[in-house]
């Protein structure tokens, strides 16, 4: 439990200096998220995936997802938590399977600044009870340099629900 402690004060102080709403209001759904889970038993979150490539370099991520004002919010990191080498997030307006990722967002140690991602998903379940699909795209670093090709998405989360 500390240790998660630990992990939700660093995520906070980075989503402080941002100054992204967004991301602090999935920072909070996050704290309610781990607080549900450790109130849960100790099987719960089994089955939560999310995983793509990177350049061509697969990545599989620790997951939070949570439903709230009618979006799955989900999280993923790589790393001890406390400082993760990579992090990604992403939601989804609940019942929308045409397009639905929204507010892409890949961050790794190389960059405090992901740019502007375009992202092609193919979602088969969004519910409040369970989303899953695949997806792929684009990273235009906004400081320049390569684009950040992302394939192979795959997820498949059970959202906690906030409040």
């Amino acid at each position: 439990m500390f240790e998660t402690i630990k992990i939700l004060i660093d995520l906070y102080l980075k989503l402080f200096q941002t100054n992204n709403m967004k991301k602090l209001l999935l920072f909070i759904s996050a704290i309610v998220t781990v607080a549900s889970l450790h109130s849960c038993s100790s099987d719960s979150g089994s089955g939560q995936s999310l995983s793509f490539k990177v350049n061509g370099v697969q990545k599989s991520f620790r997951v939070v997802a949570e439903y709230a004002n009618s979006k799955t919010y989900i999280y993923g990191y790589i790393g001890n938590g406390v400082n993760p080498t990579e992090v990604v997030e992403f939601n989804m307006q609940v019942g929308d399977t045409t397009n639905p990722v929204e507010d892409f967002s890949y961050h790794n140690n190389e960059s405090n600044d992901n740019g502007t991602a375009t992202v092609i998903s193919n979602v088969t379940s969004n519910t409040s009870n369970k989303a899953e699909g695949t997806f792929s795209g684009t990273i235009i670093p906004s400081g320049g340099g390569e684009a950040i090709i992302i394939s192979d998405g795959k997820f498949s989360v059970t959202p906690k629900f906030a409040g």
